[in-house]
């Protein structure tokens, strides 16, 4: 499995291990997230994000209290852990469209106000899994889609109308041609 970041979540030890996201807009507009590590020591890259050692970690699901969080262990899959976001433009909002979503969303970490918003979140992809999230504001209306094809994290920006479009003619629909 492979640990991929774009949207900067903080590696911090203390009170205990975990990746930790905090947003804040103003008075009362906050959200904090958390996924925590257990004896896995993340390395620093060149970006200066903190990403899990490749193949050298497992993502588990405690049943008891439905605690989700890394472990060491091997996992050879083509899988990706995947930490990615966006925001909202002025005056807008930002979101995920779960409906159109298809990688395993873990953690999720939104917040906003009447001029800023932003959304990070924490999801597990196999091969061809893609996670869409929606941006509007004053000057965009756009549909952002990662998308996991086993090497690599697609980034994908185009507006909703455009997407709305792609849609039509990718559903199901019975359509005669003319």
């Amino acid at each position: 499995m492979k640990h991929i970041m774009t949207s900067k979540w903080k590696f911090t030890e203390d009170p205990f291990p975990a990746y930790r996201k905090s947003l804040i807009f103003g008075r009362n507009k906050r959200d904090f997230a958390f996924l925590p590590v257990k004896d896995v020591l993340p390395l620093e890259d060149e970006d200066e994000n903190f990403i899990l050692p490749e193949n050298k970690f497992k993502v588990i699901k405690i049943k008891e209290k439905g605690t989700i969080m890394i472990v060491p262990g091997e996992d050879n899959s083509n899988r990706c852990l995947a930490m990615i976001g966006t925001s909202g433009g002025f005056r807008g909002d930002c979101g995920l469209r779960k409906e159109d979503s298809t990688a395993q969303i873990l953690i999720v970490c939104s917040a906003g106000s009447a001029c800023d918003s932003s959304i990070s979140i924490i999801a597990l992809f196999d091969v061809g899994q893609r996670i869409l999230f929606y941006s509007y504001g004053r000057r965009n209306n756009d549909i952002i889609i990662y998308e996991w094809t086993g090497k690599e994290l697609i980034y994908t920006s185009i507006t909703k109308a455009e997407y709305e479009s792609c849609k039509i003619c990718s559903d199901e629909t019975e359509v005669e041609e003319l």
